[in-house]
C-alpha cells in the first residue's frame, strides 16, 4: 500500500474506533441505491482522498512539506416522516463527531486542518449527506 494509503488506513481504523458500532466506515464511495436502507439507517463514513496541496517541490510529495487532502462523507437515511430540519440536524451532529475523532486522532507527528464541509441542503429528503474537507499534515 501506499504511504498515502497507510495514513487513509489508519484514519479509518480511528474512526471505526470512535463511532457507534453500528456505523459503516469505509474507503469505497456508492451512491445511496447501492448502499441500501439497513446500512444508511446506522451511517455510513467514507473516507477518500482528494489530492495533496502546497508541497515545495514538484520533486519532494513528503507531508511535512505539504498536505494531504481529505473528505469525509456521511451518507445517511432518516424515517420518511423526517423533516428538512431533521436531517440537517443530523449532518450537523456528523460534523461535531468528527470534530472529536479528529482532535482524538490527531498524534504527536500530525494534525489535521478543516478546509470546510458541504451539506445535502434537505434537498434529498429522507436522504442527508455532509461532505468535510480536511487536509492531514505531518510536522517533526
Amino acid at each position: 500500500m501506499s504511504s498515502f494509503g497507510d495514513k487513509l488506513e489508519r484514519l479509518k481504523t480511528d474512526m471505526k474506533a470512535a463511532v457507534p458500532t453500528d456505523q459503516i466506515v469505509t474507503r469505497v464511495f456508492q451512491h445511496f441505491d447501492a448502499r441500501g436502507d439497513y446500512k444508511l439507517k446506522a451511517g455510513v463514513w467514507t473516507i477518500m482522498s482528494k489530492g495533496g496541496s502546497a508541497f515545495n517541490s514538484p520533486l519532494d510529495v513528503s507531508l511535512l512539506e505539504g498536505g494531504l487532502n481529505i473528505v469525509l462523507l456521511y451518507q445517511f437515511k432518516l424515517s420518511d416522516k423526517a423533516t428538512g430540519q431533521d436531517i440537517e440536524e443530523e449532518e450537523l451532529k456528523a460534523y461535531d463527531t468528527l470534530i472529536n475523532i479528529i482532535d482524538t486522532a490527531a498524534g504527536s507527528t500530525h494534525c489535521f486542518d478543516i478546509e470546510g464541509f458541504q451539506q445535502s441542503m434537505q434537498i434529498e429528503r429522507p436522504y442527508g449527506w455532509i461532505a468535510i474537507s480536511l487536509t492531514w499534515k505531518e510536522f517533526d
